[in-house]
């Protein structure tokens, strides 16, 4: 009874349970092999149910890892998205630059033997023609004359052995290049990149920035001689004006001794005393009277010559140097240029065909006999340019005249023996000429120069040598006042 009892509870899931096990019949021994089996399988069921706890533990941790998990993915794809957003704009944005920038830029890959584009930027169109994308995996003797290609694959070839960076400036088809190389690792190979810039512009720049400042030591340099010469021409005027006075005198009184002499020697004939007359003729003949008449006159001659010459460079000097530019009046530049023409026709006629190319122009507010003064310099420096060349035959003057919307040009050619750059960079300086002694003050250009430049205008020259020179009159249509600045001078 106790033994069904049991096995009802035990079916009943009650384990653990023990029976009455006193006695000594086979009923004790089944009662205690009963209750080892209900402590077995108590001890089952606990360790089974210790081990479901720990298993749904462990499932519950796996799940929180998977989850965890399944998060950091979500975040990590999340951040490559990111990423892949960033990298695109940032490639859109470098695509973008590379397109519309100025800078060439290229890749290459040199070997012993060449080197071969790998990437260039697509503008390189505007250089040689050819985009970037259509340069991959050519050669430099693919895309550029040969000479200039072998230069480009020996600087490759040096800055990638000597892992140095090089820049240099090229000229190709009209135009300067700065370009930059220099070596980059991509693994175990060693690559040269490298980009380009065009200098053009800024090298024209520089060259027009040179003229200006050289164009500005020149004004400098006149100005400072201006103020040099006036000084010179004041201190030369002073002893110049007693020097004229003592010499008119001095040639009043040869006169008068010629005309002593020339009394007394009539008187000497007059008296009919041989010896008188003998010892006359002898005395004059022993002081050479006759060779001192003759010659006394020509040096006053002489001297007299000098002496206007000497008038002349004081006057000259006295123009270069005052700032007065006089009456300025709206003038008609050919008029007044056939005027000038027509005052030193006589010198030209000689020695040069004239050729006129008169432009229609508008009248300038200027000083025109100052403009025709320096007309006249031009003009005859032009004939003797030409007359230099020998009487063989007829040279070549070319006058010619235009305007545009800012000023009006006379230019005035000339078929003659031309210049050195050194003689151009120097003939508008005062006292500077190639004319042998006494043909020329060196002062006609200097002073051409001044009133040009005291109009607002310039002068200016272009020559080659053995084939003639030009030089330029530009003369502003919106000149300086000079009537103004005339009377505000006159006020100080």
């Amino acid at each position: 009874q106790r033994l069904q009892q049991g096995a009802g509870q035990l079916a009943d899931n009650q384990l653990g349970l023990q029976i009455d096990e006193t006695g000594s019949d086979e009923l004790t021994t089944l009662s205690r092999s009963f209750n080892r089996m209900s402590t077995s399988l108590q001890l089952s069921h606990d360790e089974l149910r210790l081990k479901s706890r720990m298993l749904e533990e462990e499932v519950l941790l796996r799940r929180a890892a998977q989850q965890r998990l399944e998060g950091m993915n979500l975040e990590l794809e999340r951040q490559v998205a990111e990423r892949t957003r960033s990298l695109e704009e940032t490639l859109e944005l470098f695509n973008l630059f590379m397109h519309h920038s100025p800078i060439f830029t290229f890749i290459k890959e040199v070997t012993p033997t060449g080197s071969q584009v790998l990437q260039a930027s697509e503008n390189f169109v505007e250089m040689i023609g050819i985009p970037g994308s259509q340069m991959r995996g050519k050669t430099m003797h693919e895309l550029f004359a040969p000479e200039f290609a072998d230069r480009i694959v020996a600087d490759d070839q040096r800055v990638v052995a000597n892992n140095t960076v090089l820049s240099l400036e090229e000229e190709l088809n009209g135009r300067r290049y700065l370009t930059f190389k220099f070596p980059i690792q991509r693994g175990e190979k060693r690559l040269l990149a490298g980009y380009t810039i065009d200098i053009t512009e800024q090298k024209l720049a520089e060259t027009e920035l040179r003229e200006i400042q050289a164009r500005f030591l020149q004004n400098e340099k006149m100005a400072s001689i201006g103020q040099l010469s006036a000084g010179i021409a004041h201190e030369i005027n002073n002893p110049m004006g007693f020097v004229s006075g003592n010499f008119e005198v001095l040639v009043k009184y040869v006169n008068k001794f010629d005309e002593y002499i020339s009394l007394l020697e009539q008187l000497v004939q007059e008296e009919n005393n041989p010896r008188h007359h003998e010892l006359v003729v002898a005395t004059r003949a022993k002081l050479k009277l006759d060779y001192v008449q003759r010659d006394i006159r020509q040096l006053l001659a002489e001297s007299s010559e000098g002496l206007d010459r000497v008038k002349r460079i004081v006057r000259d000097l006295k123009v270069f140097a005052h700032t007065d530019i006089g009456q300025s009046d709206p003038t008609d530049l050919n008029q007044c240029l056939e005027r000038t023409i027509n005052m030193v026709w006589n010198e030209i006629k000689y020695v040069a065909e004239l050729v006129r190319d008169y432009g229609v122009l508008p009248k300038v507010n200027c000083n025109s006999q100052q403009v025709s003064q320096v007309f006249m310099n031009l003009l005859v420096n032009a004939v003797h340019a030409i007359a230099d060349l020998g009487p063989e035959q007829l040279g070549k003057l070319v006058v010619k005249t235009w305007a545009d919307s800012s000023a009006c040009y006379v230019a005035i050619s000339d078929s003659g023996c031309g210049m050195t750059e050194e003689l151009q960079r120097r003939i508008f300086e005062p006292f500077y000429t190639t004319k042998e002694v006494g043909k020329g003050t060196g002062l006609g250009l200097s002073i051409s120069y001044e009133l040009i430049k005291k109009h607002g205008g310039e002068l200016t020259v272009h020559s080659v040598l053995g084939k003639g020179s030009t030089f330029t009159i530009r003369l502003p249509l919106e000149a300086k006042n000079m009537n103004a600045e005339q009377e505000e001078q006159g006020h100080d």
